[in-house]
């Protein structure tokens, strides 16, 4: 469908603003857009009644940890899952909240990687495409890998700690959070070769190509 395609037709008409302001404010204005398409997207995709049923059947905070563990390990599920379809539940709300979790996160973690590189609109078009199935379909494994590769960037700055806690969410929801291993040891590479650090995100990127 044709609104697919309307975050990277944003995208080039966004790339001929000059203002640092203003480019933020329209990137800002794009992931909006973003949102709202990925959190009322509806039934588009096979796994939206498995997600339908684990909401309707999760436990309630009543069965306990042990009970919320239970219920991950017997479904093959990450406990992350559980613990948010069981939160959701509690407060009985529907699946386009579940929906909007996943959306919101994975948007935020887009929009903060883009703004990382002066070449915004195009990292965030490049994010969008390498990153489709996962905001539109395979809703846990997208988020997980935006995750691990906004840690990955933020570990390199020095702020360790957000890092840590970003990669231990992402691994609370997938496990594929274990194949980021490499692009760290990648970064380590090139950093010390003396890549600068925005071509060294442009490889983390093509990395991600792979986790897709």
């Amino acid at each position: 469908m044709f609104f697919y395609y309307i975050p990277l037709l944003l995208c080039a008409i966004g790339s001929f603003l000059k203002m640092p302001l203003y480019r933020k404010l329209f990137l800002f204005f794009i992931c909006f857009y973003l949102f709202f398409i990925l959190a009322f997207k509806g039934s588009v995709d096979p796994d939206y009644s498995n997600y339908q049923f684990l909401l309707e059947n999760s436990p309630t905070f009543d069965d306990g940890l042990a009970g919320i563990n239970a219920f991950s390990r017997d479904y093959g599920f990450e406990i992350g899952l559980t613990l948010l379809n069981t939160t959701l539940n509690s407060l009985g709300v529907g699946l386009y909240f579940f929906y909007s979790f996943f959306a919101f996160i994975a948007v935020l973690c887009i929009y903060k990687i883009s703004l990382k590189n002066n070449n915004s609109f195009l990292v965030f078009s490049l994010l969008y495409v390498m990153s489709f199935i996962g905001l539109w379909v395979q809703v846990r494994f997208g988020l997980a890998c935006l995750l691990s590769l906004l840690a990955s960037l933020i570990y390199f700055e020095g702020r360790k700690k957000l890092s840590f806690f970003l990669f231990l969410s992402s691994l609370i929801f997938h496990n594929i959070t274990f194949s980021l291993i490499i692009p760290v040891f990648i970064f380590l590479f090139f950093n010390k070769i003396g890549f600068r650090k925005d071509y060294i995100l442009y490889v983390l990127m093509l990395f991600s190509v792979f986790l897709f």
